[in-house]
């Protein structure tokens, strides 16, 4: 038997070899400087701000809840979950009760989710088109400034990313430990936004119908299987929680006021607030049980009037609230949470925040349409036409859609670094891409 073809592959297999080294080599490379120019930015952004021990909005929730949790081991209310507040409970533990700390582990998940898009991209597509998607994330003005601020979207960000990676994995390895990583970071993105749990038959599904033979279909129904214990077994406690204290299978009190916020008048929202004024609809009652049932049949009465062109109006409305180029960081100098001296800067990159949104936006979609992203396509598509839906029916804002900006930068990079992406699509994909764009487009006609 002759040698020559074993020296050949043997030859073969050491330059393969070597390539894959020399590619594992330039994705860390490239990783690092991502990770280091998001580094840059948001310690810019950090010592800009005017009052780092002060609260912010919605922080002072966040932060009260999480200094009860420190102090008494327990939770106060239930209108929202505790996610977000036992991250700050947990900075609070490790490096004391400031909020300048705190501010600080925001940023460092904040990196974590800017590293999570970037491997997930590098492993469908390529490091040149993970490299556009991390430095998306690394610089978009938006994802910086909510890096800092102690609400709950950029930990939401984080966890819905997660749950990306993991599943990508778990389908591309068919190992179950992916499935189960996967549910436990959905199960713990339902904890800081209820929204996430509806994510879970979508990511079962997602799991189970993965085309060809080269895993069974026993082995995909175990991965899904094992992705819903992990979720509900995280969920759970909370729940049981909800149900011993306020008899309400629920993961948050406040859903109905939620929906009302997004289809009642403005007076009658504030009527709803405990501490309105004399004339609130809550005076009186206690039960979060029954404040719910006012808040529902309050919105279920508000959405029969409009009928049957109430969907219709709403899909115009929260379209617009969502996608608007109102900047956040505008809102931070008007209210001067930054300092004096950065403020006219703030001010220019207001421009480059609001250009940036438009793009993220505008190539996430049709990086979903067009990008070779193989089934990463249709979860990432599922994450984001989901939440759009839920904003849709319920409360659409600026902040809303934060969460969903590392998504659709995952879609975004690839279409990017493509080269006439649209020459070898098919026509429908085109088509598809056209019409989605023009049906985002169209609210904002005057």
């Amino acid at each position: 038997m002759s040698v020559e073809p074993q020296v050949a592959r043997t030859a073969h297999g050491g330059r393969a070899s070597t390539e894959q080294a020399a590619t594992r080599r330039r994705a860390a490379l490239c990783l690092l400087l991502v990770l280091l120019v998001a580094v840059a930015v948001r310690f810019a952004a950090f010592f800009a701000f005017a009052d780092l021990e002060g609260t912010h909005g919605d922080e002072t929730y966040y932060v009260a809840r999480a200094r009860s949790l420190l102090a008494s081991g327990r939770y106060a209310g239930g209108l929202r979950p505790p996610g977000q507040s036992s991250v700050i409970a947990a900075s609070f533990a490790l490096f004391g009760d400031e909020l300048a700390s705190a501010r600080l582990v925001q940023v460092a998940l904040s990196l974590v989710t800017v590293a999570l898009v970037f491997d997930v991209v590098r492993r469908r597509v390529g490091v040149a088109a993970a490299t556009a998607s991390g430095l998306l994330c690394a610089v978009h003005p938006t994802l910086v400034h909510y890096a800092h601020l102690l609400w709950s979207e950029n930990l939401y960000a984080l966890l819905l990313v997660l749950t990306i990676w993991a599943l990508e994995r778990a389908e591309r390895s068919g190992a179950v430990r992916w499935a189960v990583l996967a549910g436990c970071a959905l199960g713990l993105a339902a904890l800081t936004r209820e929204s996430a749990l509806y994510l879970l038959p979508i990511a079962a599904v997602w799991l189970v119908a993965r085309r060809g033979r080269e895993v069974a279909l026993a082995a995909r129904a175990r991965a899904a299987v094992l992705l819903a214990v992990a979720t509900l077994a995280v969920v759970a406690p909370w729940i049981a929680r909800n149900v011993a204290r306020y008899d309400m299978a629920v993961l948050a009190t406040g859903r109905w006021r939620i929906l009302a916020h997004g289809n009642l008048d403005e007076q009658t929202v504030r009527r709803l607030r405990p501490r309105a004024g004399e004339a609130y609809l809550y005076r009186g009652i206690r039960s979060s049980r029954e404040r719910e049932r006012i808040a529902r049949d309050l919105v279920l009465g508000a959405i029969a009037e409009r009928q049957p062109r109430w969907i219709f109006e709403k899909a115009v409305e929260s379209t617009r609230d969502l996608l608007g180029t109102r900047s956040q960081l505008e809102r931070f100098v008007k209210r001067r949470w930054l300092r004096e001296g950065v403020r006219d800067a703030a001010r220019v990159v207001v421009a480059l925040e609001r250009g940036l949104l438009v793009l993220v936006v505008a190539c996430g979609v049709a990086g979903l349409w067009l990008a070779p992203l193989g089934r990463l396509r249709s979860l990432v598509a599922s994450v984001v036409l989901l939440h759009w839906a839920i904003y849709v029916v319920a409360l659409a804002h600026h902040r809303m859609l934060v969460p969903l900006l590392p998504s659709l930068a995952i879609a975004a990079g690839p279409l990017v670094t493509s080269t006439h992406p649209w020459r070898d699509a098919r026509p429908w994909r085109l088509a598809g891409t056209v019409l989605t764009l023009l049906a985002l487009g169209l609210p904002f006609v005057p």
